[in-house]
Order: structure tokens, then C-alpha cells, then sequence
């Protein structure tokens, strides 16, 4: 996989900022919690959270551009959507459900702006300069969905061992299975379509395209 220089800068930059995000947020956290384990526990309760290391460490292993099988899940395509799509997923549902809601001061202001506007604005323009998915195949949203219903199982888990739901869409007790569970199938077919609609961006836009806006 051949790297301009111009991918280098930008995965340079995007990763140190998609770092950044996630590690004043744990600093911000520790200062609430009193230690960094309680409040990394916490924090990895978070889809946002999550995601955002995600996305952190799929540009730092691309930057390291490493030849060989332990490394080829950053250079495949279809994982290179699946990230864009989570982190993009996670800034418009932040923008659209939950912003109003909130009002930041100082560091959080600035943990907040990292996470859900700078690193998704970062991952989406990776994509859309560097990622050639010409190898998608219209059933691939479908599996990286999963990644949603694995999330709802996993907050679900954690919230019967120490009682905390980060969301109110997985609040098992206040809302129970049956809500639970439609709104775990509502995120994951919202989830379907919007990967669906990166799949059609990457048949309309040529890869011949992608390759000139590399150079």
C-alpha cells in the first residue's frame, strides 16, 4: 500500500488529535472519579469513547504502515468504512439528538469538540481523500452493523455488574427488554443504511478519482 505524503501529514495530525480527544477526556474523567482505572472503566462504557479509540488506533496503525497479516486489517477497505462510518455515525447522532442538550465550559468545551466534531470531520475527510473502496459489496453494512447490537449486548452486561446504562436507549431497568431491544434494532437497521449509503459513494466516486486527489 503506497502513501503520499500528503496521507502521511494528514494521518500524522488526525491521529495526534483523535488521541487527544480521548486522552483529556480520561484526564478529565480521573480528576472526577479520583483514579484513571475507575474512570477508563467508565469511559469505555461510552459508543463515543469507544469508537473515537477505535478510530484513534486505525490511523496510528496506519501511519506505521506495516507490511504483513497482523497489520492487514488496517489496510482493508471494508474495515477503513466500517471505522468511518462508526465515527461519522457518532457525530451526526451527537449533532442531531444530543447537542442541544448540553452546554461545555472550558476543557470539556474542548474534550467535546474532539470527540464528536473534529475526529469525525478527520475521519470522513480520510475517507473520502485516501480510501479506495472499489472491493465494498452491498452486504457489508450488514456486518459492520453488528458492531452496534455487539455494543448494546456489551452495555447491557456491564450495566448488571455496576448498575451504570450510559444511554437511556440501553437503560434496561427504566425501560425494559422489550424497548431495549427495538431500539437496538432501530440503531442497528439506521446503522445499515447509512453504511449503505457509504457503499454508493464508493461505487460513484471512481477510484481513478481518489488516486488523482493523492497526488
Amino acid at each position: 500500500m503506497s502513501r503520499s505524503r500528503l496521507e502521511t501529514s494528514f494521518l500524522t495530525v488526525a491521529g495526534l488529535l483523535a488521541w487527544a480527544g480521548v486522552l483529556i477526556q480520561l484526564w478529565v474523567s480521573t480528576r472526577l472519579f479520583g483514579n484513571p482505572l475507575t474512570a477508563s472503566w467508565r469511559l469505555l462504557g461510552y459508543f463515543t469513547i469507544l469508537t473515537n479509540v477505535i478510530v484513534a488506533v486505525f490511523f496510528t496503525a496506519r501511519l506505521l504502515h506495516r507490511e504483513g497479516p497482523a497489520n492487514h486489517w488496517a489496510r482493508s477497505d471494508s474495515f477503513a468504512t466500517w471505522v468511518t462510518v462508526s465515527i461519522t455515525f457518532v457525530g451526526l447522532g451527537f449533532i442531531v439528538l444530543l447537542a442541544r442538550l448540553y452546554h461545555f465550559e472550558g476543557i470539556e468545551w474542548l474534550t467535546n469538540a474532539l470527540l464528536h466534531y473534529v475526529t469525525p470531520t478527520l475521519g470522513l475527510l480520510y475517507w473520502l481523500l485516501f480510501v479506495r473502496p472499489a472491493s465494498l459489496r452491498w452486504k457489508d453494512p450488514m456486518i459492520w452493523s453488528v458492531y452496534v447490537l455487539a455494543y448494546g449486548i456489551y452495555s447491557m452486561a456491564r450495566g448488571a455488574v455496576d448498575g451504570f446504562y450510559p444511554y437511556p436507549f440501553v437503560d434496561l431497568p427504566k425501560i425494559g427488554w422489550a424497548r431495549v431491544s427495538i431500539n437496538m434494532i432501530g440503531l442497528y437497521i439506521a446503522f445499515c443504511l447509512f453504511g449503505a449509503l457509504f457503499v454508493a459513494i464508493g461505487r460513484w466516486w471512481p477510484c481513478d478519482a481518489r488516486a488523482q486527489s493523492t497526488k
